[in-house]
């Protein structure tokens, strides 16, 4: 799964920043009116990002162009009379969900990270004083792949989740499932393109390198 991510590079690449920028500015008349957005708002450095917090997400346009905008994570809900927030999906079952499946066709979107976080189990529950950050070798970019809605509670915001998939042997040892990871070379493919979009759902994970964070 994915329940926290990182947009605070470890490395000398700019262009995460530089998207953080463009997806503030291209948000500002709304953060500009919802004091929510502003309080959760980064600056160009980065931050830890957590589940219902504004992040930049990468998405196809009207005239397919590939931008940047701040969407919250999750899907605010309601199971059994009780409020919740979905934050992932299941690849493997979301496109046969009636929540989920619209969304994936028309309002793909790609989360750029510097990388995500994962806690340790043992017997099924996560150990806290075990945290560690996964990243791709050799590049402080990792792209997750995801789908949007227009809030149910809020029209003026705009909710995204991230896609998870079973665990590869590189994160298998940590948990059973991870996020859809998708190469900087796919990504418009999986934003213009719902074809090959569910075909690189099923791409073989790449192999990811972990290191304790706490």
């Amino acid at each position: 799964m994915c329940g926290r991510y990182t947009t605070e590079l470890e490395t000398e690449e700019r262009e995460l920043y530089q998207i953080l920028a463009r997806a503030e500015q291209n948000s500002s008349s709304m953060t500009m009116s919802n004091p929510t957005i502003q309080a959760s708002v980064w600056t160009s450095n980065g931050h830890e990002v957590f589940p219902a917090d504004f992040a930049a997400v990468l998405t196809a346009g009207a005239y397919t162009d590939i931008d940047a905008f701040l969407f919250r994570w999750g899907f605010s809900s309601s199971l059994g009379g009780k409020h919740c927030l979905l934050i992932n999906a299941r690849s493997e079952s979301a496109l046969e969900k009636p929540l989920f499946s619209a969304h994936f066709h028309y309002h793909r979107c790609v989360i750029p990270t510097a990388g995500f976080f994962e806690w340790a189990h043992n017997c099924m529950r996560a150990d806290p004083t075990r945290k560690y950050r996964f990243n791709l070798p050799q590049t402080g970019m990792l792209f997750l792949a995801g789908f949007y809605r227009k809030s149910d509670q809020n029209p003026n915001e705009t909710e995204f989740i991230i896609l998870t998939r079973e665990a590869n042997d590189s994160m298998a040892p940590i948990h059973h499932r991870m996020p859809v990871i998708l190469r900087k070379e796919h990504i418009e493919e999986y934003l213009l393109n719902t074809a090959s979009a569910q075909l690189l759902l099923k791409e073989t994970p790449p192999v990811l390198i972990k290191r304790l964070v706490s």
